[in-house]
């Protein structure tokens, strides 16, 4: 579970959600969590609140090393994303290269560089992400250590 934003973290944080109740195979669920600051930065204490109520409820959670999902995209799609406007596409490489102390949408935003979402989004990935390579290595990490390993677990293949 990807999560990003919104007032569920929020309703996790203060109890308002319980986070047991979500599925049955509780065992399965992996978080994954903005970081919300900028790099070698402590996480953002809501960040921190968000992981410790989970583990409280016994699920795993990681908090991003990047500040935000947005930061893991490949270049190859946000430049694709960009629709061949080669100024938007260098920005857009200098944003991702950059220190991350802004988030990556108000740091696009300002040069009206296209942040895709949802169905773009999944046919930009689709077209662009066709090697393991072109995952960032803490998320092939978290692919290869655990789900991975959960799917084999699942399938009987341990």
């Amino acid at each position: 579970i990807i999560q990003y934003g919104g007032s569920s973290a929020e309703g996790i944080i203060k109890g308002y959600i319980n986070v047991s109740n979500i599925i049955s195979a509780q065992k399965y669920i992996y978080w994954i969590h903005d970081r919300d600051s900028e790099p070698f930065k402590e996480p953002s204490p809501n960040s921190t609140k968000f992981k410790h109520a989970l583990e409280k409820a016994n699920h795993k959670c990681h908090i991003l090393n990047k500040r935000e999902i947005e930061y893991y995209y490949p270049e190859d799609v946000l430049v694709a994303a960009q629709q061949g406007n080669v100024k938007k596409e260098n920005i857009v490489k200098n944003i991702l290269k950059g220190d991350q102390s802004k988030k990556f949408s108000n740091a696009a935003e300002k040069y009206g560089i296209c942040v895709p979402t949802g169905i773009y989004l999944k046919k930009l990935l689709k077209e662009h992400m066709t090697k393991k390579t072109h995952l960032d290595k803490e998320i092939r990490d978290i692919i290869k250590n655990t789900l991975i390993k959960w799917k084999k677990e699942i399938l009987g293949e341990n």
